[in-house]
């Protein structure tokens, strides 16, 4: 089911300022390869949220420059402060349990490899229902992380691009919560045809972050490869504490996944977006059960009860 005519993702949506905005790495609007699995509910939109798109985030980082990122100039500690509730579930197995040289075929649904509800603080998180969609290649090579179309098309089919996934979740309190330490979640997941598609679509990603205002941070490895960002940009809401944004990339096998955290700087570190994207990892290795997300036709808001 195509997305409903007007649907904007939420990184694209005119509501948002530029520091919470510019998101080339989404696939286009409106497209009718560009599925949302959930239709949005009717709900007050909290201003000032960020986008929740993890390669979108991707791309945002390529604009950060223009939109006033100040890590190129200023480095940042790894934050140490905690807040109570604001950590993921625990993984199976320790990241040094899992040999780096494991390399599975993975194959569809991309969906099954993302974080999930059942992955995250039981009540902590509501599902970012607009943002939950699937990316077909034609849609993904009008993403203007490529020159053009054309030049998407080609790096794409090059790559043996068979599908992505996206989505993302939101803290119960939302921008009261992240002042406390809570933050936003963002993941997109993508399958390729073989290993070394997804190991130039890996590097891909990874030069275009060097070529940001993102810092790189020291972060553990996960999967066969992996990077880890960091962006810090704009004000948490209409409040004077900054935003900070961490990505980390990463690769196994045929697959690339990419998870976001958007939160306060003060509480925020490389470490939350790690552990999510361990979870990822072992999912793709079968350590954790993985789940198909809820097709559009079974979803009814809380304004259909």
């Amino acid at each position: 089911m195509a997305a409903p005519e007007g649907t904007l993702p939420m990184s694209l949506s005119s509501d948002f300022s530029c520091h919470h905005a510019c998101s080339p790495f989404l696939p286009p609007n409106r497209g009718p390869a560009y599925t949302q699995h959930t239709l949005p509910p009717v709900l007050h939109r909290v201003p000032r949220t960020p986008p929740l798109l993890a390669l979108g985030l991707l791309a945002f980082a390529l604009a950060g420059l223009a939109c006033g990122g100040d890590d190129a100039s200023e480095p940042l500690p790894e934050a140490t402060a905690t807040a109570e509730g604001a950590g993921v579930a625990p993984t199976s197995a320790e990241p040094n349990d899992v040999s780096q040289s494991i390399v599975p075929k993975l194959t569809a649904p991309v969906s099954r490899f993302a974080v999930s509800q059942d992955d995250l603080p039981l009540g902590g998180y509501l599902t970012s229902i607009q943002n939950t969609f699937e990316i077909s290649l034609e849609m993904y090579s009008e993403s203007p992380i490529f020159e053009g179309q054309e030049e998407g098309l080609a790096l794409l089919s090059d790559w043996g691009y068979l599908g992505g996934y996206e989505t993302g979740y939101e803290p119960e309190g939302r921008i009261i919560s992240v002042l406390n330490g809570a933050h936003w979640i963002g993941v997109e997941t993508h399958l390729f045809d073989s290993e070394t598609g997804a190991r130039a679509a890996f590097d891909y990603f990874v030069t275009k972050l060097e070529e940001s205002g993102s810092t790189e941070v020291p972060a553990e490895g996960v999967g066969n490869d992996s990077s880890a960002w960091r962006l810090t940009s704009g004000k948490i809401g209409r409040s004077s504490v900054d935003a900070t944004y961490h990505r980390v990339v990463l690769r196994r096998g045929n697959f690339v996944g990419v998870v976001m955290t958007w939160g306060a700087r003060p509480f925020m570190g490389v470490e939350q977006a790690l552990e999510l994207a361990r979870i990822v990892d072992e999912k793709t290795l079968g350590l954790l059960p993985t789940i198909e997300p809820t097709p559009t036709s079974e979803y009814r808001g809380p304004q259909d009860q």
